[in-house]
């Protein structure tokens, strides 16, 4: 079995969605084309696939452009590579997080527990 990679980073700005779809772009070598995965519902979102890893950049659907929006670069194994493949998952989040802060912008992060738990309407520090 081989292991999987993936990784989750995010940023907070005012650009529009292909604003920082270029400046992913530029800083991963990479191009992205509009989404119509299933998992967005309709809400803009771009993709890549690079090296057998499916990437999307999407952000909060309820925020207007020229808002502060939280904007998610995800990176996984497209469903038709993961079933022969092993559990293993290797997060390559910061890896990830060093290009973007050294080729775009050092306000790229990565979200911790309770950003998630937050999205996930379990804030558990109530």
């Amino acid at each position: 079995m081989h292991p999987q990679v993936s990784f989750q980073i995010r940023i907070n700005d005012t650009a529009n969605l292909e604003e920082i779809g270029l400046r992913v772009s530029q800083a991963l070598n990479c191009t992205f084309t509009a989404s119509e995965a299933d998992e967005f519902e309709g809400d803009e979102a771009l993709e890549t696939k690079v090296l057998g890893i499916w990437i999307t950049l999407n952000y909060s659907p309820d925020v207007p452009e020229g808002e502060m929006r939280n904007y998610r670069l995800t990176g996984d194994v497209p469903e038709n590579m993961k079933l022969p493949w092993g559990d293993e998952i290797i997060n390559i989040s910061e890896y990830i997080l060093g290009v973007l802060t050294r080729f775009d912008s050092n306000k790229w992060y990565i979200a911790d527990l309770n950003e998630k738990l937050r999205e996930a309407g379990l804030d558990l520090s109530e």
